[in-house]
């Protein structure tokens, strides 16, 4: 992974310094904690003070151009919630992919109750279905 700064624009009310870096990498798009990782190391500042607002791939290449904030103390950080939470490295038993596990599972459950029902059931359904059917044609004299 290869990171370039290619701008760096001061905040002095925010402070904090805006900045945007050209990426290039192999494989799959870097995670926004190995980029902080990457900006820290090059910035000599601490992880925690780096923000990654946005992360951009070009299409068919291997780059990416990168926007963060990196602000002086971590009293000064102000973002919002959700960009906090996207900080964050990803569990793979979290929280909320358990709530989405169980819906399809209940959707699944959903599904089988129909079929068992319809399976029990088939002879007098067949019959109840054939009955309008005949009752809706008017030309048919059985």
């Amino acid at each position: 992974m290869n990171l370039s700064i290619t701008s760096q624009k001061e905040q002095p009310l925010m402070n904090r310094v805006e900045l945007t870096a050209d990426l290039s990498y192999e494989g799959a798009t870097p995670s926004r904690v190995d980029i902080k990782k990457a900006l820290a190391s090059q910035l000599n500042t601490d992880q925690e003070l780096i923000i990654i607002t946005k992360i951009s791939t070009q299409y068919g290449f291997n780059k990416a151009t990168v926007s963060a904030n990196v602000y002086k103390k971590k009293e000064d950080i102000l973002e919002s919630e959700y960009m906090m939470k996207r900080q964050q490295p990803k569990s793979k038993g979290s929280e909320e992919e358990k709530p989405a596990e169980q819906k399809k599972e209940g959707d699944a459950q959903k599904e089988e109750k129909p079929q068992t029902e319809k399976n029990e059931d088939s002879g007098s359904k067949e019959s109840a279905e054939e009955k309008p059917e005949e009752n809706k044609n008017p030309h048919n004299k059985e």
